[in-house]
């Protein structure tokens, strides 16, 4: 059996296996520049839910989340990214209550056959308490 999350069809096993995880996996459309999917642990680590990080949309919008410090970093990595194809990041991004907790992002970008960069799908976990200790 399958569900349709983001405009997917997704097994129900997988589902479940997303929903219970301590990452939050994401799909993002770069042609579209809209986050299709978010699993709901982003409610648990950044306050939103993944209905609202959704309907935030553009690339743009939740890049206002981004600390304004972390916010070159990101993008340049960004960059890099769509050039070799993955990425790893860590940066603040601001909590729904306004506090800012340290995400770890490990990601991929899916390109098309002519190397045009279509979706990027990765996990994001909170790293706060590790970056508390460094």
């Amino acid at each position: 059996m399958s569900e349709k999350v983001g405009g997917f069809n997704i097994s129900l096993e997988d589902k479940k296996a997303t929903d219970n995880s301590f990452d939050v996996a994401y799909r993002r459309n770069l042609q579209a520049d809209k986050l299709e999917f978010m699993n709901p642990m982003i409610e648990k680590i950044a306050g939103f839910s993944a209905q609202e990080m959704i309907a935030m949309g553009s690339i743009s919008r939740s890049g206002d989340l981004v600390h304004p410090d972390d916010l070159p970093l990101v993008t340049a990595a960004f960059a890099h990214a769509m050039d070799i194809g993955f990425g790893t990041l860590e940066y603040r991004f601001k909590h729904k209550d306004g506090k800012y907790r340290w995400f770890a992002d490990h990601f991929t970008i899916i390109k098309d056959q002519k190397g045009k960069p279509l979706f990027s799908e990765g996990i994001m976990r909170d790293i706060t308490k590790i970056k508390k200790e460094e």
